[in-house]
């Protein structure tokens, strides 16, 4: 049994290791996709609320590197499945705000901007899926969380068509 214990030991450790090798990438592409997003939209949302949803992606993957850095300084104070909550907290946090970026826009901005926006968060959270597999909570939770605000969004919105491409995003993860 004692060999066991240790095989899982060892694959706990190299999952958390995994999910924080990437917090570098992850942070950056989050960072200048959220400003662009804030460029593209900027004329169209008001500015404090654009500002504050910057503001809180900004310190979320803030957040995310200092978790990082106190993973790599102070690994062995706290176990694998502290560090491992510690991440799927972060991470989820940044992914609610990512969710929650299509409802700032509700009937504010055109649709050609609206089309844009719909495929980089897919791809957001296409990514972000692939990249948080090492936690499949986390993971599941990045990705339909993204998928879902989308959905629902378009359902709010009411155009035509709507109720079909909401499902189909829903399913799209």
């Amino acid at each position: 049994m004692e060999l066991k214990e240790k095989y899982f030991k060892d694959l706990n450790r190299v999952r958390v290791e995994t999910l924080y090798s990437d917090v570098y990438v992850s942070v950056l592409t989050g960072t200048i996709v959220s400003i662009a997003f804030s460029i593209i939209v900027a004329a169209d949302i008001p500015r404090h609320i654009l500002l504050t949803w910057l503001l809180f992606i900004l310190i979320g993957g803030a957040y995310r590197i200092f978790l990082r850095y106190q993973f790599h300084s102070t690994r062995f104070e706290h176990s694998d499945k502290e560090w491992l909550q510690k991440f799927h907290f972060s991470t989820c946090f940044v992914a609610l705000l990512w969710g929650i970026f299509p409802l700032l826009t509700i009937n504010l901005i055109p649709t050609h901007k609206e089309t844009f926006i719909t495929v980089i968060l897919l791809g957001l959270a296409a990514g972000g899926t692939i990249s948080n597999l090492a936690s499949k909570k986390t993971a599941y939770f990045y990705g339909l969380n993204i998928v879902f605000f989308n959905a629902l969004k378009v359902w709010i919105e009411g155009k035509e068509g709507a109720l079909l491409f909401s499902v189909a995003l829903i399913f799209f993860m």
